[in-house]
């Protein structure tokens, strides 16, 4: 998983990762603990719970977590995903919750 982020990394300016429903820092898209699920408890996701993949980003407290995902995009800007936008929510593009970053200022991040 390294290589294959050195080889993003100086092939492309990535800074972060946007799915139909989130967007987060590059970084923490490939950290460790960041995972696409396509199982629970060794059986396949169903309709109603992610199928077909689940993005499993455990921090900050599983914020970015999306479910349905059915396409990733490394971009070179953060830019709001859905429940980022104004218009669905206006949920803020970090959210980290000991800095008390739950909606975005109009006009900013």
């Amino acid at each position: 998983m390294n290589d294959l982020i050195d080889r993003l990394r100086q092939t492309f300016p990535i800074d972060a990762v946007l799915t139909a429903a989130a967007n987060l820092p590059f970084d923490d898209f490939f950290s460790d603990d960041c995972l696409l699920a396509i199982k629970h408890n060794d059986q396949d996701l169903e309709p109603d719970h992610s199928y077909p993949v689940r993005l499993v980003v455990p921090r900050p407290y599983a914020w970015k977590s999306a479910k349905w995902v059915r396409s990733i995009e490394f971009i070179n800007r953060d830019v709001p995903g859905y429940w980022e936008r104004f218009e669905h929510g206006g949920y803020h593009m970090r959210g980290d919750p000991w800095a008390e970053e739950r909606f975005r200022a109009r006009g900013g991040d």
